[in-house]
């Protein structure tokens, strides 16, 4: 039985489906692609990266706002005030791996005391309201810099 040789490959398949995803960004989001890089993806990976992004724009275009402190769950956490100098380390810790666990991150530079940090993520960034946009491996980082007078 001869080969239909219109049939395409499941290669050239997905290669089909990664050129209308891109049509679609292109259209409805203006995104723009480069073509001729030296490190080309395999169409499987790019398919994968192209999906990621199209339900990223979806889920924002529709997405509600929410503070941080509700996004990852209400945890609770003492007041700042209410804890010694031998606690606020531990403290802090524990904030910020339970903030990874949820898809936060709060970056700052050495050198700012523990107390500080920890302050300013129970009293300012958990007041913060951003996009509730949730997606598997989706990390929201934050950086700490202070005003200055």
């Amino acid at each position: 039985m001869e080969e239909d040789k219109n049939e395409l490959t499941p290669e050239e398949k997905i290669r089909k489906e990664n050129d209308l995803l891109k049509l679609k960004m292109m259209a409805e989001q203006g995104a723009k692609f480069f073509e001729g890089s030296e490190t080309e993806l395999s169409p499987t990976i790019e398919n994968e990266w192209l999906n990621y992004i199209q339900n990223f724009e979806e889920l924002h275009k529709n997405a509600k706002k929410i503070s941080v402190y509700k996004l990852i769950g209400e945890p609770t956490f003492e007041a700042e005030a209410n804890l010694d100098d031998a606690s606020i380390t531990k403290k802090l810790n524990e904030l910020l791996e339970y903030m990874g666990e949820h898809g936060v991150c709060l970056d700052y530079m050495d050198g700012y005391d523990d107390r500080v940090i920890y302050k300013f993520i129970v009293d300012e960034l958990f007041r913060y309201e951003m996009d509730d946009v949730r997606m598997d491996g989706m990390v929201s980082h934050f950086i700490y810099e202070p005003e200055f007078d």
